[in-house]
């Protein structure tokens, strides 16, 4: 599965109008893609920073859609870094979590 492109700018302004939604931010062929890019969103480091920072402004997790695929879901927490709520539990049936 190939990803999609993703305009970051686009996705980080529609959660930040949606404090501590939980929302897509693309979905990933590999784990480590889907990591790579969770990471990068709760850092706001390298490609990531203009639209996500600063660096705590958002939490992430990967959601695994039938083994097939690795969704990457952010929310919006504010500035400050600190959790607008407790982390929801997948009410999916699929294996998630939150990255790091």
């Amino acid at each position: 599965m190939t990803s999609r492109p993703v305009n970051h700018r686009a996705v980080a302004a529609r959660l930040r109008a949606q404090p501590g939604v939980w929302g897509l931010v693309n979905t990933y062929g590999y784990t480590t893609s889907a990591a790579t890019v969770a990471s990068g969103i709760r850092t706001a480091h390298g490609q990531y920073a203009a639209a996500y920072g600063p660096a705590g402004s958002f939490e992430t997790r990967t959601v695994t859609v039938l083994g097939l695929s690795v969704r990457v879901e952010a929310r919006y927490i504010g500035d400050a870094g600190a959790p607008a709520a407790p982390p929801e539990q997948d009410q999916r049936g699929a294996a998630g979590g939150e990255v790091g």
